[in-house]
């Protein structure tokens, strides 16, 4: 079975559009960045972002990113160390911001995440 594919039967055209663009970026060094994927589909950078979520929240798609100032941007991984990095950057993230609401409603993280379990959608 083919990692990569893809159901597109399913997709909205800008959707379709950024994938092809991103299905031909394979690892972290052929990355395209943000700004670039923005030009080449005719969208913002926000809108970008909004797609490539929902590429990989409501579609399943394996999708990377990499801040590299380098090879910056979107890609399809080649490798699971690939795809390990692009996690342990979105754990970070993600800790990161539950610490400025933990902080913000004056509770601790723990009591935080006790609330948000209740609210995790189990059907994706």
């Amino acid at each position: 079975m083919n990692p990569h594919a893809v159901d597109y039967s399913e997709m909205k055209t800008e959707e379709r559009h950024v994938y092809a663009v991103i299905g031909l970026c394979r690892g972290k060094k052929n990355a395209v960045s943000q700004n670039e994927l923005a030009r080449m589909a005719n969208k913002s950078p926000r809108e970008v972002r909004r797609i490539v979520e929902s590429l990989i929240v409501d579609h399943r798609i394996v999708i990377c990113s990499s801040y590299d100032k380098e090879n910056g941007g979107y890609f399809l991984p080649q490798t699971d160390e690939e795809i390990q990095e692009t996690c342990k950057k979105l754990h970070g993230h993600a800790l990161k911001i539950l610490m400025r609401e933990s902080t913000l409603k004056k509770i601790t993280l723990a009591e935080l995440l006790k609330k948000y379990q209740m609210e995790i959608p189990f059907n994706k």
